[in-house]
């Protein structure tokens, strides 16, 4: 075996297609497009997450003091999003919203942008 047969970083760079169903279970055609949690855009966004905590810290008011919080985790999760099928810019701010109004989405991605193995193709195994 090689070192090669170890490296992730260009799969989970790349991202995969995941299907959205809708909250009663029922299938959509709409789908998000993300990355990996060991992906660059990823990396960087968590980098810069991490000073601003450490600068929301400082706020003396509890509530702004949450909501600052909850906005960084928010804007954190929204860098695996790289596409979607929406009829709307898949830019920053709308998918905050997305992800502050659909929780459950968030914890679709937050599990499967976790899970390496879900950004690798399975292999058949061969026919007898």
């Amino acid at each position: 075996m090689t070192i090669e047969n170890f490296f992730t970083r260009e799969v989970v760079n790349k991202g995969k297609r995941i299907p959205l169903t809708l909250p009663s279970g029922e299938k959509s055609n709409d789908y998000l497009d993300i990355v990996g949690m060991d992906s660059d855009v990823f990396r960087a966004a968590e980098t810069a997450g991490k000073r601003r905590m450490l600068e929301a810290a400082e706020i003396e008011d509890p509530e702004k003091k949450e909501k600052a919080y909850l906005d960084i985790e928010l804007e954190t999760i929204a860098a695996l999003i790289v596409g979607w099928s929406f009829d709307m810019e898949c830019n920053l701010e709308n998918k905050v919203m997305l992800l502050r109004e659909a929780p459950q989405i968030r914890r679709k991605i937050n599990l499967l942008a976790a899970k390496l193995e879900f950004f690798f193709e399975k292999k058949s195994p061969p026919s007898s």
